[in-house]
């Protein structure tokens, strides 16, 4: 037995052999890893990930394909190039009415959706999409990320296994393209008319024809004499599509669509199965791109419709008592919807509540023109 402090003489060369081991292994593993960053550093981001996104939107729509390619420019940046979105227009994999199935069951990997489509499926998209006079863009926007509007969509889109991230704020819509003028509330029986969400409801309780005819059809339904009027989106959008070739007359306020949402969608599972921070680059991205289309969709409408004025189409205001009666019905149509979806009932009364204080705090600031 040893004496008490006394050293084993034997095992101090294998320890210190075993200590120089350990320390040769360490160096050549920093010496590699560190190998392994620069070669990433050179090469750029060892596993980057790409999403193809189908758009809902024939390609090369003004405006809306400029909001597409932003979103794309300002995801690889803000990432890196760790992620890039890769966007193509309706019809190049799946028709654009099908993209919904399609991304359900990952056909379609992701998809650049306007809420309304969804309006069969989920009740609050078609609400919130087509919002009857309704919240103006800023007061959207403002509901959406200082109230319930981002988080109760979220919930509606998770019931049906899918994200949907606000990515595009849609300004106030023109009321529509109308083959003949629109002089009374009368005039609305029997006009078949390509009109979305609660708007289509609205139109058939008046008496109209409501149709959902896909946004690549509308051209030749209007040259085809299938419809006597449409609506599509705000002037400078729809530049891009020949309405002015038929229609003469071209109708405000969009009284059913003062403000929407466009959605980058896809399968929960998709989401879930991105990194934190790639889930914390399309959140962020989409909201810069929210304020991004606000910024750059409300000034250039005044040169579209001048424009629109030098080919001869008559910009028209619908009348007081139209109006008036539209809204009226519009708020007939809103509490029903309400009453049918619980979910829907929440975001009335969210909205409701956040926009009757928001006004009360405008009234105050309200300049006279």
């Amino acid at each position: 037995m040893q004496a008490h402090g006394s050293r084993p003489t034997a095992a101090r060369p294998t320890r210190r052999r075993d200590r120089r081991r350990a320390a040769t292994a360490f160096v050549a593993m920093m010496t590699l890893a560190v190998a392994l960053a620069l070669a990433g550093v050179a090469h750029g981001p060892a596993q980057a990930r790409e999403l193809v996104v189908q758009s809902v939107f024939p390609a090369g729509l003004v405006f809306l394909s400029d909001s597409e390619a932003q979103v794309a420019r300002r995801t690889a940046a803000v990432s890196g190039g760790a992620l890039t979105l890769h966007f193509v227009g309706a019809g190049a994999m799946v028709r654009g009415e099908d993209l919904y199935d399609a991304i359900k069951d990952g056909r379609v990997e992701a998809g650049w959706d306007w809420l309304g489509y969804r309006a069969d499926r989920i009740p609050l998209a078609g609400v919130i999409a087509s919002w009857p006079y309704g919240p103006t863009p800023v007061q959207m926007a403002a509901w959406l990320y200082g109230g319930d509007g981002a988080a109760l969509i979220a919930r509606a889109y998770a019931a049906e296994g899918l994200m949907a991230l606000p990515c595009h704020m849609v300004v106030s819509e023109a009321g529509g393209w109308f083959l003949r003028e629109i002089n009374s509330i009368e005039d609305f029986r029997g006009l078949r008319m390509r009109i979305a969400g609660l708007g289509a409801r609205i139109l058939e309780r008046l008496g109209g024809i409501p149709s959902q005819e896909p946004v690549d059809g509308l051209y030749d339904a209007l040259a085809n004499g299938r419809l006597d009027a449409v609506e599509f989106s705000a002037p400078m959008a729809d530049l891009s599509l020949g309405f002015e070739r038929f229609a003469r007359y071209y109708y405000f306020p969009g009284w059913h669509q003062p403000s929407s949402i466009n959605v980058l969608t896809m399968r929960l599972d998709t989401w879930n199965g991105l990194t934190e921070t790639e889930r914390a680059v399309l959140n962020t991205v989409c909201e810069a791109n929210v304020l991004w289309s606000m910024a750059t969709g409300l000034q250039p409408q005044g040169r579209a419709l001048d424009t629109f004025r030098a080919q001869g189409v008559e910009v028209r205001r619908f009348s007081y008592p139209v109006l008036k009666r539209l809204q009226t019905v519009a708020a007939e149509v809103l509490a029903e919807e309400a009453r049918r979806d619980p979910l829907v009932e929440e975001a009335v009364r969210s909205m409701t509540a956040f926009t009757t204080t928001l006004q009360r705090w405008e009234s105050l600031q309200h300049l006279p023109p």
